[in-house]
């Protein structure tokens, strides 16, 4: 690619030259090993950020490069935020997601409230029933009195003792 013939490999690993003509250093992605990932992880757990003793002391342990923990340790902590905020938003959703359904059925309950009412008769209006016990009320019993006392007909009532009185 270039004219002077030095060649460097990018990311990917294809050859290609800088602008001068000078080697430059490439940097590949680290993979960390199993054993390596979980004491990161462990010591994320512990503490979010790390500290520049704690970091070269990790990466001793561990095998790893000073950077290679800090730029572990930062990347860890926006995968954690980013993390969090899904959290955070799924919680709000949820609660939004209730708070909906409580108020979808207070609604409910007062549309049959209002069904109900709407559905019995109104003021000033005569329900079936009265209309039924008023067509069917018997005339014939106006002259009859009730006794206060025992709440009866006169005629049916059991004997009173007057003496008492």
């Amino acid at each position: 690619m270039g004219t002077m013939g030095s060649h460097r490999h990018d990311v990917m690993g294809v050859p290609s030259t800088t602008h001068h003509g000078r080697r430059k250093r490439t940097r590949t992605r680290p993979v960390f090993s199993n054993l390596q990932r979980k004491g990161l992880e462990k010591r994320f757990q512990l503490q979010k950020y790390i500290t520049e003793s704690d970091s070269r002391q990790l990466g001793a342990t561990l095998g790893l490069t000073d950077t290679q923990v800090k730029v572990w340790f930062k990347n860890r902590r926006t995968k954690w935020r980013h993390a969090e905020l899904k959290k955070r938003e799924q919680q709000q959703l949820q609660q939004k997601q209730q708070q909906d359904q409580s108020t979808a059925g207070k609604e409910e309950q007062q549309q049959q409230k209002q069904q109900e009412v709407s559905s019995s008769p109104e003021r000033g209006e005569i329900s079936e029933d009265i209309h039924y016990i008023i067509e069917n009320y018997d005339d014939d019993d106006d002259d009859e009195e009730i006794d206060p006392v025992e709440g009866c007909l006169q005629e049916d009532c059991p004997p009173r003792d007057i003496s008492v009185i």
